[in-house]
């Protein structure tokens, strides 16, 4: 698996950080697992958080209001979402689902 400080390495968001500054981010990191089918994040809802996936994939979808779903993207390893509404205090766009 990778390591918190190999995830940041690789990540654009924190190119040309120095191992200083990559490791105080590393201190705000931390790892959660969802289960198949879980929701991680809900469209509406305040941002909190910016997301990597780690391992297996999340879908990022949309719900009309009839139901009918919508896939937007599917995220894969070392992939991270939630960035936009993060950056700029927004609330989630879509929800997000493992």
């Amino acid at each position: 698996m990778i390591s918190k400080l190999e995830l940041l390495k690789s990540s654009p968001f924190f190119l040309g950080l120095g191992s200083n500054e990559l490791e105080a981010i590393g201190k705000l990191v931390f790892e959660k697992s969802y289960n198949h089918g879980a929701i991680i994040v809900l469209e509406g809802e305040a941002a909190e958080a910016l997301y990597f996936v780690v391992s297996g994939v999340v879908k990022v979808f949309k719900t009309s209001t009839d139901g009918k779903e919508q896939t937007l993207a599917i995220i894969r390893p070392q992939e991270a979402f939630n960035e936009v509404p993060v950056l700029d205090g927004d609330v989630n766009p879509a929800s997000v689902q493992a």
